[in-house]
This record gives structure tokens, C-alpha cells and sequence, in this order.
């Protein structure tokens, strides 16, 4: 698994062993990112349910100015961590002005106060897909309705069979759905806070 673009392109990102995490594909990481790159560049990027990194990883690399990754696993956060020293270190030899970063040890499962202060621009959120309903459902409307800022995108990574349990409070109004996508057995949705 590698950085697909920017300045860190071609960076293997290591993965935690075992099953502790489900890394985003390669597929699923480009069309995201390709497709939201006027929300990338020089804004304020979420990484929820972090794991290796790999999405906030791809947001550091094409520009984004701050950038928070949250995981409850300790042995995941502490690979993560190592993934952000080699992506300095690229930042580093091409004379890149390193950004603003922080690594969370957060179960999100539970009230998240440590990034209440933060107001992105994107958050990403991958959870373990027998927890995607549960948590979209019970969670995401108020850390959403802390951290995101208007007009800010939330995209949503699960199984493609629970789609049509993901629909966001007020949908329409308060929020618009811009784009639904499967791969393979993977579904994306994607919002933007009005």
C-alpha cells in the first residue's frame, strides 16, 4: 500500500499485522480524493477509525494545512505514528514545510472532547463495518455538529448492504448528499454540511 499523489507519492504506508484494521483501497483513495480535491488542498482534514493512516496520509500529501488522525488502538496508533515520521521526513529532503498534525487515542465510541476544538473542513470516517450502522447512528450527528463546518464534507466509508441505514438527520436540509459510490463491496457516501 503506497501514497497515490502529491508529495509523499510512492511512500509505502505500513499496516498494523493482523486484523486490527481495514485499510482504505488504493480504488476507493484516489476516486475520493481526485473527486474532493477542492476540499483537500490547504484545508482541515479528519481522519475518524484512522487505522494506517491511509486516507489522512493522502490528505497530507496533497496539501491540506492541519490534520487529525483518531484511533482506539494502541499498537495501531503507534504504527500510524511511524507512517507521519517517513511523511515528514519526504516533506523534509523536498523542502516542504511540514503541517500541523495530531495522533488521538480516542475510542469513538464515546464523547469525543479532545477534537471538539478542531473544525474541519473533511472528515473521513472509516469504521470496523459491524460497528458502521451503530456508530453513523449513535455518534456521528454530534461530533459531526461539533468539528464540521458549514459547507464542510463528511464521507462515510461501510458495507455496501448497509446504505440505506446511513441517512443523515435533516437530510436536504440541513445537509446535502453529494455522491454515493460502490466498490466492490464497499460503499462511499459522501455529504456536505449546509
Amino acid at each position: 500500500m503506497r501514497v497515490i499523489a502529491g508529495a509523499g507519492k510512492g511512500m509505502e504506508i505500513q499496516a498494523p499485522k493482523g486484523i486490527l484494521t481495514r485499510p482504505t483501497s488504493a480504488k476507493v483513495r484516489e476516486a475520493v480524493m481526485s473527486s474532493m480535491a477542492s476540499f483537500i488542498e490547504g484545508q482541515n482534514f479528519l481522519d475518524l477509525f484512522a487505522g494506517s493512516g491511509s486516507m489522512g496520509l493522502e490528505a497530507i500529501s496533497r496539501g491540506v494545512d492541519k490534520c487529525i488522525f483518531v484511533d482506539s488502538h494502541k499498537h495501531v496508533v503507534k504504527v500510524l505514528n511511524g507512517n507521519l515520521s517517513e511523511m515528514k521526513r519526504r516533506f523534509e529532503k523536498q523542502n516542504l514545510n511540514w503541517i500541523e498534525v495530531a495522533v488521538l487515542n480516542q475510542d469513538l465510541n464515546t464523547p469525543c472532547k479532545d477534537i471538539l476544538n478542531f473544525q474541519a473542513d473533511f472528515v473521513w470516517a472509516d469504521p470496523p463495518y459491524e460497528q458502521c450502522v451503530t456508530w453513523f447512528k449513535n455518534y456521528a450527528p454530534a461530533l459531526l455538529q461539533g468539528v464540521l463546518k458549514k459547507g464542510g464534507i463528511f464521507a462515510f466509508e461501510s458495507k455496501w448492504d448497509d446504505r440505506h441505514e446511513l441517512v443523515m438527520n435533516n437530510e436536504d436540509s440541513e445537509w446535502k448528499r453529494l455522491k454515493e459510490k460502490k466498490y466492490g463491496d464497499t460503499s462511499v457516501i459522501i455529504w456536505e454540511k449546509m
